[in-house]
């Protein structure tokens, strides 16, 4: 099939280090795997393109814009431009990461009968009005209820993220397929020998909980090392907090995603510390971190939020979040005993093949577009 993959929202670069950015990245390459024909449309696309993707063409459609009312019409418009050059090349497929405004794929589908998925990875609404400035609620919404009106079908990637569309558009078009991660991409490591390294991935924003793992580092009865693979807007306090707690740790700072295996070579353990929310329902998301650890046949140490005890089920530690000290002895016991590690390990690994591959996941949604 010839499949245009969507993505007008300017907080994504599409060849970025986000965890957004792996999905997009995950999702096209496995399409390319099964010898489709992609074409990548996105308003951001970023400069860290991985070498298996360097030939999958682009467009971008740039946003030049100040304020957050001129975001939002900026948003709109491209939208439009993308529908109008996609209409063009007549692909048998749109795939669309949701965003905020854009009502592409419900254009293509209406003007071209282009079958069409909409991807709901966020409540964007919700977060935006919450986190950070909106303006257009009502246009926002009406985008989404049209975007959900044209759509074959509308993958979302937690129960609590399907809820909120089947809420907010009154669609039965709506399916929970969880996040999944690229097991070729992302194959076992090796301990290093000598020593415990405990490594995390991630952004370092404060929905990640990365603070609770240096309390737990500073709170540890065992040796093991620290590792943080990534970087944000926390990174300098979290620096700090090391510091101060005499804790030394090893940030590798941004890291590209096909970077990604060869810093989590030499790890023995990884974690997840997600803090507590405000409402339990706020953990929507699907944990894409806890996925690439179990890829990396990693045992794993998460909080036990939203959907991370099934996840993890049979092969990791669930701590109660926002808890430096369980993480700690959780941490400790797995430090202290290599069988346990192997065991958990090789679990891990089996159920990201089995389970949480993107072969699995984005056969899934071509299955229920063809239904």
């Amino acid at each position: 099939m010839r499949i245009v993959y969507i993505c007008a929202d300017p907080g994504i670069p599409v060849f970025g280090t986000k965890g957004a950015s792996v999905h997009i990245q995950d999702v096209v390459r496995e399409l390319v795997r099964r010898g489709h024909d992609v074409e990548i449309h996105a308003v951001r696309m970023g400069d860290r393109v991985p070498a298996d993707l360097a030939d999958v063409p682009t467009v971008e459609y740039p946003l030049d814009v100040d304020g957050a009312g001129d975001r939002e019409r900026a948003q709109a418009q491209a939208s439009r431009a993308i529908a109008q050059r996609v209409a063009k090349s007549a692909p048998d497929l749109v795939w669309e990461r949701y965003s905020l405004f854009s009502t592409a794929l419900a254009s293509l589908a209406k003007g071209s009968g282009v079958r069409g998925i909409l991807e709901v990875n966020a409540p964007l609404i919700e977060e935006q009005r919450r986190h950070r400035r909106l303006d257009d609620e009502a246009g926002a919404r009406s985008a989404l209820v049209e975007q959900a009106g044209a759509a074959r079908a509308i993958i979302c990637v937690s129960d609590p993220v399907r809820a909120w569309v089947e809420e907010m558009t009154g669609t039965e078009r709506a399916h929970t397929v969880p996040n999944g991660v690229d097991t070729k991409r992302i194959t076992p490591v090796t301990e290093e020998a000598g020593r415990v390294v405990v490594t995390f991935v991630g952004t370092l924003k404060p929905w990640h909980g990365v603070e609770h793992l240096i309390g737990a580092r500073a709170l540890a009865s065992s040796p093991w090392d620290l590792r943080i693979i990534g970087d944000g807007p926390q990174r300098e306090a979290l620096e700090e907090a090391a510091r101060a707690a005499g804790v030394d740790v090893d940030f590798r700072g941004a890291v590209a995603p096909h970077e990604v295996p060869s810093h989590l070579e030499g790890s023995a353990i990884a974690v997840a510390p997600y803090p507590a929310p405000a409402d339990e329902a706020d953990h929507y998301f699907s944990p894409l971190k806890a996925y690439e650890y179990m890829a990396a046949g990693l045992p794993v140490v998460a909080s036990a939020l939203g959907q991370i005890p099934v996840a993890l089920l049979g092969c990791g530690v669930l701590v109660p979040p926002s808890d430096p000290g369980a993480l700690a002895r959780a941490i400790d016991a797995l430090a202290q005993d290599p069988e346990r590690r192997t065991e958990l390990g090789a679990q891990a690994r089996l159920a990201a093949e089995e389970r949480h591959s993107w072969a699995g996941v984005v056969g899934r949604v071509l299955e229920l577009v063809e239904a």
